[in-house]
């Protein structure tokens, strides 16, 4: 499959439910991000949404295309739940609205690299050291595998990932930031 048809199958989520800005006891989202987020991701697949807790749903977000979570608490298995589930291929792209600053040569690499496996990404860290997996292809396969896991067990998810998936070495010279 060319790079180009894989692109136009493939969807790409957003995962934008924990940005979040805390304004006292009010919770204010971080409009400017995601939607540079959102626009930046357009920029390559041409069906795009946001994955959002359902709060954020009706608060911000109705003018976007976009999926809920079934739990309010934004995390790692509950965003690719949804995703998963609304997908209509058999692989999403996945992608964060914290992640925007990236060469477009990123995604396009992975796609050329994507081999069936239930998730490949880059392997690179977060800012505090942790695994980042919200940059990626993830198979509709793996959803059946994260429904048996606890949400919160983030160790697990990880270990899930990393034993179904492929990281891939983040390639020199190219930055990403947050």
């Amino acid at each position: 499959m060319s790079v180009s048809n894989a692109i136009e199958k493939m969807s790409c989520y957003i995962l934008a439910g924990s940005n979040t800005v805390a304004c006292g006891d009010e919770v204010d989202y971080d409009m400017e991000k995601i939607e540079r987020g959102y626009r930046k991701y357009a920029r390559i697949f041409e069906d795009v949404k946001l994955v959002l807790t359902q709060k954020q749903a009706k608060e911000k977000f109705l003018n976007y295309p976009h999926v809920c979570e079934q739990e309010e608490t934004p995390l790692l298995a509950n965003s690719l739940k949804a995703a998963l589930k609304d997908s209509k291929t058999d692989y999403i792209f996945v992608g964060s609205a914290d992640i925007t600053n990236f060469s477009l040569e990123l995604p396009v690499n992975l796609i050329k690299e994507y081999g069936g496996e239930s998730f490949m990404g880059y392997d690179f860290e977060d800012q505090d050291g942790s695994n980042k997996f919200q940059f990626g292809i993830y198979n509709k396969k793996l959803l059946s595998k994260l429904l048996d896991i606890k949400p919160d067990d983030d160790q697990s998810i990880d270990s899930l990932l990393l034993s179904d998936g492929r990281l891939l070495k983040f390639p020199e010279g190219m930055k990403i930031s947050y």
